[in-house]
């Protein structure tokens, strides 16, 4: 079946709503409430919201590659933008740059947004939400500057889906260890693909969880108290359905055991990092059509000009 996803360009709120108080106050931390209300008296919004993206090029410091990072066009720089595009190519790419620079840390020597700015290029200018991205055998949507969705579906066998769509009162007659098949063939196909998953040691976590998962029962325990029913022990049959949905090609996020990060967060910290060998994939909304660049080619491109 041919599947596609939306990519756009966010419009909303220019910063998270909450507004935190002056003692969080750091250079760049804050964004002031009212131009008249500076942000070290009276606190500000942290937040930023990303109505797209760009990916950049950052010049390498001593002894160090290149890198290739995905870094946000914050919303409130859209109006200048806008304007800067009418005055001309040269008016907005300086405008894009001191924008990318001021939302950016990675993009500047420090925290401060007045800072010097690193040595940059900006290799695509304009790149919507949800766009795909396959990089290093990781195929995800970018849910943010910061934040991938994965776009890989998990297959498992006939008989692993049998076991699933099994009725609890035959799966407790069973005496081989039916969900435990259908745990290792997760596994399996995890540790082959989804490299993705190493990303906050999902991958390994799930590996450790599998001596836990055999001794869990086959569906949830509960005891009664005065408010109702109690969770004792999550049964393998909801565990499993926990980490299907963690593995499931979408932005869902799950806690099946006592992990710290919900399987399926892939927050990254200062910008996603691409490889040099990294494709950004455009679909038709019917999914019939598909174009590939190759960050390769716009790093010639640029360079070229």
């Amino acid at each position: 079946m041919l599947t596609s996803h939306e990519a756009f360009t966010q419009h909303k709120e220019l910063y998270g709503q909450t507004i935190y108080p002056r003692r969080e106050f750091k250079p760049g931390t804050l964004k002031a409430i009212k131009q008249d209300q500076p942000q070290e008296l009276y606190g500000g919004y942290k937040n930023l919201t990303a109505a797209y993206m760009c990916i950049v090029k950052i010049q390498a410091r001593k002894r160090k590659a290149a890198e290739y990072r995905v870094v946000r066009v914050a919303t409130e720089s859209l109006s200048a933008l806008q304007q800067a595009k009418r005055l001309g190519v040269q008016a907005y790419e300086r405008c894009l740059r001191q924008e990318l620079v001021r939302n950016n840390e990675i993009l500047r020597t420090n925290a401060d947004p007045n800072s010097a700015p690193r040595e940059f290029e900006v290799l695509l200018d304009h790149v919507l939400c949800h766009q795909m991205i396959i990089s290093d055998g990781q195929k995800y949507l970018l849910g943010s500057h910061a934040y991938k969705i994965n776009c890989m579906q998990l297959v498992l066998s006939n008989n692993s889906m049998k076991i699933l769509s099994t009725s609890i009162v035959k799966l407790k007659q069973m005496t081989n260890e039916p969900l435990v098949q259908v745990y290792r063939e997760i596994l399996d196909v995890v540790n082959k693909y989804f490299t993705l998953y190493d990303v906050n040691s999902f991958r390994e976590n799930l590996n450790q969880f599998f001596d836990k998962f055999r001794t869990l029962p086959i569906t949830n325990e509960y005891e009664s108290s005065k408010s109702g029913k109690k969770l004792i022990h999550r049964g393998q049959l909801e565990t499993l359905t926990l980490i299907l949905r963690g593995l499931h090609a979408d932005s869902d996020k799950v806690q099946y055991g006592d992990q710290s990060t919900p399987l399926g967060g892939f927050q990254t910290k200062d910008g996603i990092k691409l490889s040099k060998d990294s494709v950004i994939q455009y679909t038709s909304p019917a999914g019939l059509n598909v174009r590939t660049v190759k960050l390769r080619d716009l790093e010639q491109k640029e360079a070229q000009k």
